[in-house]
């Protein structure tokens, strides 16, 4: 058995299966995005000598473009596979949570990402927050070791009861991230028919003795625009990191198709506007109908809630 089957099975033992192997998949994702960076700065550097040669000799402007599309084809796929490893990690920590709730109820998806980066330090932080290892005898009688620690049952640990419109936590003071995103894709949409009326605006002041200087002063507004927008979506993500570190998230990622990504299971799942808690930490992620099905009853229970906010 190679080494490398002998540490999965040690990781399935501690955190259970599907922990485990999100683990293995986000270990796959961030190689091949480590390991496609390089690619594209080597892509990039041949494209920076071919176009230096083109410049001595005239000559070699052809390979430009393939090099051009090349560098940016590898460099887009390094990017989805840090956001796809991004993501599994978060999922990755909710499962190894829900694993570990029975034995260690208070845990923190930021503890588990340390305690899960080395089977060592995992097993140091068990001892530390003493946690009750369940372990699994052998085939042969052999005495327990550290490497039988196993986690409970991830089946027992989602025996919850039914979900209620409730229960609900207090929020950090200031703008949610779901607000900032909404902003965002807001001020996004509005992108386009602002653009239309600067431009006709722009053809009939042209004319106009000081019509250019307006133009020019009015084609400015559509880059302050989209800078703005990237403004709140920088700032929607900074706020759902600083939720995330203190136990809960507001707002869920959205495909192109509208399901929706509910990654980070490790902590609780909060309505915005009400502050009940749609899906609990290390319950399983929603899909959309579920997701649309719980809002649409908490506003209807809580019609006229407000979140409380953290001291």
């Amino acid at each position: 058995m190679s080494t490398t089957t002998v540490v999965e099975d040690e990781w399935v033992r501690r955190i259970g299966p599907e922990a485990a192997k999100m683990r293995r998949a986000r270990a796959r994702l961030r190689m091949w995005a480590w390991g496609l960076v390089p690619v594209a700065f080597a892509t990039f550097a041949v494209l920076i000598g071919v176009i230096a040669g083109f410049h001595r000799t005239g000559q070699g402007f052809s390979p430009v473009l393939p090099l051009v599309f090349l560098g940016a084809f590898v460099l887009l796929g390094a990017t989805v596979c840090g956001v796809l490893a991004r993501g599994t990690g978060f999922r990755m920590e909710g499962a190894a949570l829900a694993a570990l709730r029975p034995t260690v109820s208070d845990a923190t998806p930021l503890e588990i990402r340390a305690a899960l980066r080395r089977i060592d330090r995992f097993d140091r932080w068990v001892r530390e927050r003493g946690a009750v290892a369940h372990v699994t005898a052998p085939a042969a009688a052999t005495p327990a070791t550290p490497s039988s620690v196993v986690a409970p049952s991830v089946a027992a640990s989602s025996a919850t009861a039914p979900w209620r419109p409730e229960t609900s936590r207090a929020l950090l003071p200031g703008r949610t991230s779901f607000q900032w995103f909404r902003l965002a894709l807001g001020m996004l949409i509005a992108a386009a028919p602002l653009m239309m009326v600067v431009m006709l605006t722009g053809l009939i002041l042209r004319r106009l003795p000081d019509g250019p200087v307006i133009v020019f002063v009015l084609w400015c507004l559509l880059p302050a625009w989209m800078l703005l927008t990237l403004g709140c979506s920088i700032l929607g993500h900074a706020r759902q990191n600083a939720e995330y570190r203190a136990g809960y998230r507001t707002a869920v990622g959205r495909t192109r198709g509208g399901a929706i990504i509910d990654d980070r299971t490790g902590v609780d799942l909060v309505d915005s506007k009400t502050g009940v808690v749609i899906r609990p930490a290390c319950a399983p992620s929603l899909n959309r109908a579920t997701y649309d099905a719980r809002i649409r009853e908490i506003r209807a229970a809580h019609p006229d809630a407000t979140p409380q906010r953290l001291g």
